[in-house]
């Protein structure tokens, strides 16, 4: 066997005993190329018993697809360090979908060592991470993990779903943006901010100058919805910079509001809507007050 998809999402019932029987079954599947473990809102699983089932996963040595979904799980920091020594040992991974949404156990040195981890997959063409709510992680955590990322030379799909996390900052997204802009061979990136409503035009628009080096990029997904402070005047502006410098046919969706969504379908429309009205308010790269990223 070399594809395998587990899911017990929402499964309640499921016991420590359980998930420990299934864990020395798994182990045994030395030919694994393809894993799907699906534990979201398992509330009676222990973090002993995911810290058994991550033990077994270096055991896949041609693992080349590994999704995790452990969503709203009882994660802590043993377990996240058996994880990320279980990855480190893994060579051949290709993709990673790693959810990790409402895991309020996770601390920034847990998510730390996991983004440490994540940086070892030296094959990796596809990062799916999902961190939305996870009320224990700052602005270190977020950093970290984007320098790791940017040792990534062959990632080729990339997407963070960081909403409702309220640390974030335009910083942050800077940041981010300075070290996404070290993967030359990116195509398709994916970034929901929804509602972290420390970010600002500014910060959209500091991010656009740092990621217009991808010459290759050919899909970007942006959600800044339910930020106040991030208008459709600076998804225009953004779009037009990214436009100029990265593609002309740049596939795009923009979600911004309470709730728009700007999409390739109707991206000149959108455009259309500001036109004619430009006047010395727009914003300019050089009154940005130093915030390029610090990379």
């Amino acid at each position: 066997m070399n594809k395998l998809d587990l899911n017990f999402k929402l499964c309640v019932n499921i016991t420590d005993q359980a998930l420990a029987r299934l864990s020395r079954s798994i182990s045994a599947l030395k030919n694994m190329e393809n894993l799907n473990i699906n534990l979201s809102s398992c509330s009676n699983i222990k973090g002993k018993s995911l810290a058994n089932l991550f033990n077994c996963l270096y055991r896949f040595q041609r693992l080349k697809v590994l999704k995790l979904d452990l969503e709203d799980t009882k994660l802590n920091g043993n377990v996240v360090s058996i994880l990320a020594r279980s990855f480190s040992r893994l060579k051949n991974v290709q993709e990673v979908y790693l959810n990790l949404s409402s895991s309020v156990g996770i601390t920034d040195e847990d998510f730390m060592m996991l983004s440490k981890s994540l940086s070892t997959f030296i094959n990796l063409t596809r990062l799916h991470l999902n961190i939305s709510s996870c009320k224990n992680l700052t602005s270190k955590a977020l950093s970290q993990f984007s320098k790791n990322i940017s040792s990534l030379k062959n990632l080729k799909v990339f997407e963070i779903i960081s909403n409702q996390n309220l640390f974030i900052s335009n910083e942050d997204l800077a940041n981010l943006g300075a070290d996404i802009a070290k993967l030359g061979t990116l195509e398709t990136l994916v970034l929901d901010f929804g509602s972290c409503r420390q970010i600002n035009e500014e910060g959209v628009q500091v991010f656009g100058e740092n990621i217009k080096g991808l010459t290759g990029l050919k899909k970007l997904r942006l959600n800044v919805s339910y930020i106040s402070s991030v208008s459709e005047k600076a998804i225009r502006d953004f779009h037009m910079n990214l436009r100029e410098n990265v593609r002309e046919g740049l596939d795009v969706e923009y979600f911004v509001g309470y709730i728009r969504v700007i999409n390739s379908k109707n991206i000149q429309n959108f455009l259309n809507e500001g036109a004619g009205n430009c006047n010395g308010n727009n914003n300019n790269p050089s009154n940005n007050n130093g915030l390029q990223g610090s990379r």
